[in-house]
């Protein structure tokens, strides 16, 4: 049966004896008219309490600034957009 998702989970990568366990994600976008062109470029603006945008239309705080310190106050996983918001990375898989 072929059903229609309102939101995206993405998997968090499981040991091998593992099930995946799928968590929901907010999308942010580098703010001010900043773009990382690498993960590395975002994940090290990410790690330095940079500002980004929420970018996600379920989420009431659309368009509101988030950093890394809001996300863990919050407890809210996100999905970084660069490199033109053509690419993603995934702050809690990224290991800098």
């Amino acid at each position: 049966m072929n059903t229609i998702k309102t939101h995206i989970d993405y998997p968090i990568l499981p040991k091998e004896e593992e099930e995946p366990v799928y968590i929901p994600t907010t999308t942010v976008i580098p703010s001010y008219g900043r773009d990382y062109p690498t993960a590395l470029d975002a994940m090290k603006a990410w790690d330095a309490n940079v500002d980004f945008l929420v970018a996600d239309i379920s989420n009431r705080w659309d368009g509101k600034p988030i950093n890394k310190h809001d996300s863990e106050v919050y407890e809210t996983p996100v999905m970084i957009r660069f490199n033109n918001k053509s690419d993603i990375v995934f702050p809690h898989q990224f290991n800098t």
